[in-house]
C-alpha cells in the first residue's frame, strides 16, 4: 500500500474517499444536479474527500442523498455498498441461494454463501 499511498507521507495530501455534502456550484454541462442538492459520493483512489470543498465530475460515483438520512449515514453507503456488491458478484450468487451477512464488523461485515 505504501507504493499506492506514499512511502513516507501520503501521496495525496488530503485523504478520504467517501463524502456527503451540499452542491455549492455546478459546471455549465452538469444536468444531474443543481445548487443546493444534498449528495453523497465516492472519490475512490482520487482521495480528497476530507477537504472542506471538493470538485468532482458529474458522472462520478455521486448521487442525491435520501432526505431521511443524515450526512454521516449517507457517507457510509458508497464504500460499503460498492465493496459489498463486489464481493457478492465475486461469490457468483445464483437465484435461490441464501446469504448470511454478519454485521457489526466493519463497513461490509463478513458473509457466508450457502448452496442449497
Amino acid at each position: 500500500m505504501r507504493i499506492v499511498l506514499g512511502f513516507t507521507i501520503p501521496r495525496k495530501p488530503i485523504l478520504g474517499v467517501e463524502l456527503a455534502g451540499e452542491v455549492v456550484s455546478i459546471g455549465r454541462e452538469v444536468t444531474r444536479f443543481k445548487k443546493g442538492d444534498q449528495v453523497y459520493a465516492l472519490t475512490g483512489m482520487r482521495f480528497g474527500a476530507h477537504a472542506e470543498f471538493l470538485s468532482i465530475s458529474g458522472d462520478s460515483v455521486v448521487t442525491l442523498k435520501p432526505h431521511n438520512l443524515t450526512y454521516r449515514e449517507a457517507t457510509a453507503i458508497p464504500f460499503a455498498g460498492t465493496s459489498a456488491l463486489y464481493y457478492l458478484k465475486k461469490g457468483k450468487l445464483q437465484s435461490e441461494q441464501k446469504v448470511l451477512i454478519y454485521g457489526a464488523s466493519g463497513a461490509i461485515g463478513t458473509g457466508e454463501i450457502t448452496r442449497s
